[in-house]
């Protein structure tokens, strides 16, 4: 075979089911002639398939992030205790604030528990304001859990279990 194919993952599909036609085929007949060179062609699209880096075939999806729960009791209607998984964190709301003619770029944390704001120079070191929001709130002891991220206006919420550090000095 001298060109590359591309396929996508139904495709690839459908060549394995017939890669596994044309073997059980020349299995059974011993006629090779014609199936064989075919089978050799369809074996080395599969396998340049098969040789491709997982976010070459779209399957680059971003990892689901754990999350810590904790027990509550509750009472159902036979009496009998069950246990309803939840558990309470503190965000702080992350977002950006651009530059002006008198001070430049900025981000703002929010205490979403407390209500209190903290102000931050934009650290160019750093690939973006979750990141600079994280390495701050590290700094004062406040270990995170894990965030969300608000699509509509570009903001994070980053999650934490500690309720009593505040963000303010």
């Amino acid at each position: 075979m001298n060109r590359i194919v591309e396929i996508n993952k139904e495709q690839y599909d459908s060549l394995v089911q017939v890669e596994e036609l044309l073997t059980s085929n020349i299995y059974a007949t011993g006629n090779d002639y014609t199936d064989e060179s075919i089978l050799e062609d369809v074996s080395a699209i599969l396998e340049a398939y098969d040789k491709k880096e997982p976010e070459e075939m779209g399957n680059n999806k971003q990892p689901n992030y754990s999350v810590q729960l904790r027990s509550i009791s509750c009472i159902d209607f036979e009496t009998s205790t069950q246990t309803l998984e939840q558990f309470h964190y503190r965000g702080f709301k992350v977002r950006y604030l651009g530059a002006t003619n008198h001070k430049g770029a900025r981000v703002v944390i929010e205490d979403t528990r407390h209500g209190d704001k903290r102000i931050i120079s934009y650290d160019y070191s750093q690939r973006s304001i979750k990141e600079i929001a994280y390495n701050f709130l590290i700094d004062l002891g406040i270990e995170l859990d894990g965030f969300t991220y608000n699509e509509k206006d570009g903001s994070y919420t980053l999650l934490t279990t500690d309720f009593s550090t505040k963000i303010k000095a």
